[in-house]
């Protein structure tokens, strides 16, 4: 029977605010809401077809919420946000992730990140044992002036947990160009032209004593 987090067990299992430290609100942070605590899922976009995409007080891993994706393999939690970007910008996504240590066996299980076109963490069905809070990170590049950041997650009967999600700007543009290296042949004659102005100078040189 699907059913949300058994809350007092989970939080002996995975512990509370044990793990790294919370992510970054504001600059250089991208994400709104990142660590949902807003007890609410203010600032992303859901669709929860079963019910079971919350913001939960106890499986943490910092502060007092973190969101819970525990709709069916089939038909998964979706949680979204719309970042604004620079086209051709690098960005580096980083989440904190774990799954349910009471339910989940490995099968029927699906969880995905994305940003914009890259898909940078998928796991489907992996058959080994749940995890507790774990980072994840991963880099894209934007090809438009914003970016869909996308959790999907389906587990029968467990449940998948995100906290601490992160989207920050690595200073990389594919659209820099990359400074002009001078071919061989240009520098051989650079020397060459160096070596007659130097040997012109020496002759015409007058010591005066």
């Amino acid at each position: 029977m699907k059913r949300s987090s058994l809350f007092v067990v989970a939080m002996l299992a995975f512990g509370v605010g044990l793990w790294a430290g919370p992510c970054t609100v504001g600059s250089p942070n991208l994400v709104t809401n990142c660590g949902f605590e807003t007890a609410s899922f203010s600032g992303w976009t859901t669709n929860s077809p079963n019910g079971f995409l919350l913001v939960q007080p106890l499986v943490v891993n910092n502060g007092l919420w973190a969101a819970e994706l525990g709709d069916a393999f089939d038909t998964p939690s979706l949680l979204t946000q719309s970042i604004t970007t620079t086209p051709g910008e690098q960005y580096l996504i980083s989440f904190w992730l774990a799954e349910d240590t009471l339910f989940s066996d490995g099968n029927n299980e699906a969880f995905t990140a994305a940003f914009g076109t890259t898909t940078g963490y998928s796991s489907t069905n992996p058959g080994n044992a749940p995890f507790s809070y774990t980072q994840f990170t991963f880099n894209a590049y934007a090809t438009g002036t914003s970016s869909l950041l996308a959790f999907t997650g389906g587990n029968d009967p467990g449940a998948w947990y995100l906290d601490d999600v992160e989207v920050t700007d690595t200073g990389v543009n594919l659209n820099q160009e990359a400074p002009s290296v001078p071919e061989p042949a240009t520098l051989l004659l650079l020397g060459s032209g160096l070596m007659a102005v130097a040997r012109r100078l020496r002759k015409g040189t007058t010591v005066i004593s």
